[in-house]
Order: structure tokens, then C-alpha cells, then sequence
């Protein structure tokens, strides 16, 4: 099926004030296609959904974005939202609440944000090269953010990282003090990346670090 799009040189933007539902199951859907500058934004006071019928690549070439703090939730389960090469995501003050889905950006796509942030899963590619790889990740409320900085990849490959609320459930087989311990942990699994060493920085609001 077609979608919204634009004209060579031009900027094309489109605005929704209600759900985007296909039932495509096409591995490629043009909701915004990438001839100009184009950007599909969903606005509202309520929050929106965007529900795909499969895993599929979207925005190649073009922007998500979206306007005001409602923010958007992706419909269905275990699908792939994929952001493709040269698309964005522009989220704002906005969350993209994925619920069982994952929102996938394509190495080199930018993820921009003022306070907004990914709830649930977010898989992003990591090029050849030194790298570093950030996930704008935490829950409806708080920021819970990963960092990645690679010393040299030597294969490209996909991060998908996950941050979930309480402790983890191995802490009282640890070594570490169950009453002094940040009531969060992450989860970043390595999709292929080959690489030689890896510097992590885990952000965790104050308020969920034990008291003492």
C-alpha cells in the first residue's frame, strides 16, 4: 500500500491525530516515503498507537516524531519496528511505550529526545569501527539511560537492550549487599557484534538506590 511522502527537494509533514493501523504484512511499509524531507508526526493530548500487522522496516529516510507528551505505544506483540537507513526518531517530550514489540533503529540513525524515552525494548545496529552506542531507555516516569562505547568493532551487528524495575532476580545468590543495591537492572543482549573491549555506563534515578 502507499503512505504520505513528498517531492524531490521538498519537505513533506504530516500530522495524526489518532491511531495509524495497517494490516500489511509487507517487510517494507511506506508509510513515509524518502524522496525530500519528510516527517510524520502524531500529536494529541491522548496517547497514540502505530500497529503494524508484521515486523517490518519503516521511515527509511524519514522521521518519527512526536509532538507534545502523550507519546505513542506500538501495537501488536513480538513485532519489529524497524527505522530504517537514514530514517529518525524524534520523540521529544514523548515516550514510545513498546510493550512486547522492540523498536529497532538501523546503525547510524539518530534517536532524539528532550525528556521523552524508549519503554521497553530498544535494539539499535553498531557499525565497524570505534563506536558508541547509546539507549535512551527507562520507564514512563524516569530516565534509565545505557551508554556503550566500544573500543574497535570488528563486525557490525545489533544491541537490543532492555532496563527492568526492581532487583535482580540472582541478587541473593551474589556476592552483593541485598540492602545496599539499586533497585534496577539491565539487559543487553549482543546481536553479532564482534568487537575488543567495551566501556558501560548505567544511569539509575537516586531514588532507586537503597537507603544506607
Amino acid at each position: 500500500g502507499g503512505g504520505f511522502g513528498g517531492t524531490a527537494g521538498k519537505t513533506s509533514q504530516a500530522t495524526l491525530l489518532g491511531d495509524l493501523i495497517t494490516s500489511s504484512v509487507a517487510t517494507t511499509q511506506p508509510i513515509m516515503n524518502n524522496t525530500g524531507t519528510n516527517q510524520l508526526i502524531f500529536a494529541g493530548v491522548t496517547r497514540r498507537t502505530l500497529t503494524l500487522g508484521a515486523s517490518a522496516t519503516m521511515f527509511t529516510g524519514s522521521t518519527l516524531k512526536l509532538s507534545g507528551s502523550a507519546g505513542l505505544a506500538l501495537g501488536g506483540s513480538s513485532r519489529n519496528y524497524t527505522v530504517g537507513t537514514g530514517g529518525a526518531a524524534d520523540l521529544g517530550a514523548g515516550n514510545i511505550a513498546t510493550s512486547p514489540n522492540t523498536l529497532a533503529m538501523a546503525a547510524g540513525n539518530t534517536l532524539s529526545r528532550t525528556t521523552g524515552r524508549v519503554v521497553g525494548r530498544l535494539r539499535k545496529g553498531v557499525a565497524t569501527g570505534p563506536a558508541a552506542v547509546a539507549f535512551e531507555v527507562g520507564t514512563e516516569t524516569l530516565d534509565a539511560p545505557v551508554a556503550l562505547a566500544f573500543g574497535n568493532v570488528s563486525v557490525a551487528g545489533n544491541l537490543l537492550t532492555t532496563t527492568t524495575t526492581g532487583d535482580h532476580p540472582n541478587l541473593g545468590t551474589s556476592n552483593l549487599n541485598a540492602t545496599k543495591s539499586v533497585n534496577r537492572y539491565y539487559t543487553v543482549t549482543n546481536e553479532g557484534v564482534t568487537f575488543d573491549t567495551c566501556a558501560v555506563d548505567l544511569t539509575f534515578p537516586p531514588s532507586e538506590v537503597d537507603a544506607g
